[in-house]
């Protein structure tokens, strides 16, 4: 059998070692979905940043004494408003 398949495109995928970030997945009901989105719009973000956002938080709070999450939190709530009504 020929292999009749075009050649991949594009620039090659980076091995797990040398990437900066990692994609993360979560399972909400509709419910959830719904209010998640809904808050995102309130403060002017797209759903993945709200959740990182939301996260962050949640790791400061469970282990303020480390620095890396303490700058990154206060680098999100520092640089995110509330969206005006």
């Amino acid at each position: 059998m020929a292999d009749d398949k075009k050649p991949k495109r594009g620039r090659p995928r980076k091995p797990d070692t040398e990437r900066r970030s990692h994609a993360v997945r979560t399972h909400l009901n509709d419910k959830e979905r719904a209010m998640v989105i809904e808050a995102a719009g309130l403060y002017d973000m797209s759903v993945s940043e709200y959740v990182r956002s939301c996260a962050m938080a949640t790791a400061h709070a469970v282990a303020p004494d480390l620095e890396s999450i303490e700058r990154a939190v206060v680098g999100l709530a520092s640089s995110q408003k509330p969206a005006e009504a």
